[in-house]
């Protein structure tokens, strides 16, 4: 398939990009991470290491391919290159449904946050959700334009907490004596625990592969896509094995493991007050701004396919193919 079409009107430039990896990395489950990984202690810091490493060197890949084929369709595109088109379908066909079941768990998970500080949205949660889905949708259905100022800013407003974590364990730990932070023992690192950190640590940077998808979408995406992929997956990795560890290793295991909100935990104990409904609001803002780029990645790869003619194409008399295939496939997850 030649991608020699004319430039869409609207594009995303490279912090909308970066926003989109980023934000579609940390998601809705960042706040609840360190409560996985207390019991681990140590072992989970080498088990980010690991899969962060891991991370890279496939963000190094999916760069130098967005580099060489800058098509829409990301892992399709990738592979029909390689593969030809019946290995691209079924290779895409499967990372659909991953996106769009995905979806639909993201959107649970807003609505969760959503309800600790409305109460009432907890009994309506399935039309809380939907309601979600079809608002992001819209925002969609305006372009990629509107898509990256809604992922700009959700992004940043999901990492000030973080940062703001970050921030409070670097002065406590400068500071205060004795050091709360967990004493390191060798003995205690195990090859079967970093394993099970860093299969943990995996499913949170899952994203890295999203500023290839609308890579007809980008604006110069031979040198943004691969530029957004390459830092926005570094970023993210420093982000969660930094904040995820000071929680991890500053608080008290049994507390953490049991917590339902390890960072509000985290906040109170070094700073004082009730943080649990900021965290909550953090932490439906993060679901919400994952959800808006992962809903633009869901309706981009059948719309990838569809011009390539392994998919159908519904509506011909609708002018804009990206907004149509928005208003079929991106509802599916409701």
């Amino acid at each position: 398939m030649s991608d020699k079409s004319p430039a869409p009107a609207q594009t995303m430039g490279f912090w909308m990009a970066l926003a989109l990896v980023v934000g579609s990395m940390i998601g809705s489950g960042v706040f609840l991470l360190p409560a996985s990984l207390a019991p681990l202690g140590w072992n989970s810091v080498l088990g980010w290491l690991v899969t962060i490493a891991g991370t890279l060197c496939m963000a190094a890949v999916f760069a130098r391919l967005a580099r060489a084929f800058p098509s829409a369709g990301g892992p399709y595109a990738f592979t029909r290159e390689a593969f030809g088109r019946p290995p691209a379908f079924m290779v895409a066909w499967a990372y659909w449904i991953s996106l769009w079941t995905g979806n639909a768990a993201i959107a649970i998970a807003a609505v969760s946050y959503l309800s600790r500080l409305v109460p009432g949205l907890a009994d309506m949660a399935s039309l809380g959700a939907v309601a979600i889905v079809w608002l992001l949708t819209a925002i969609n259905l305006r372009g990629v334009r509107a898509v990256g100022g809604v992922q700009m800013v959700t992004t940043v407003l999901k990492l000030v907490p973080l940062v703001a974590v970050f921030g409070i364990a670097a002065v406590v730990l400068t500071t205060a004596s004795p050091s709360p932070l967990a004493p390191f023992d060798a003995g205690d690192l195990s090859l079967g625990q970093v394993n099970t950190a860093a299969i943990l640590a995996l499913w949170a940077m899952l994203g890295i592969e999203t500023a290839t998808v609308p890579a007809d979408k980008v604006r110069d995406p031979e040198r943004t896509v691969p530029r957004a992929t390459l830092i926005g997956t570094a970023l993210a990795g420093a982000i969660y094995l930094f904040v995820c560890s000071a929680v991890v290793l500053m608080l008290p295991a049994d507390q953490t493991a049991q917590s339902a909100a390890p960072f509000a935990d985290f906040v109170a104990r070094y700073v004082g007050g009730d943080w649990a409904l900021l965290v909550a609001a953090a932490g439906a803002i993060s679901a919400l701004g994952a959800l808006n780029g992962w809903i633009l990645v869901q309706a981009e790869v059948p719309h990838a396919m569809a011009k390539d003619g392994v998919m159908p194409s519904p509506w011909p008399a609708v002018r804009r193919p990206e907004r149509r295939w928005l208003l079929i496939w991106s509802p599916v997850a409701c």
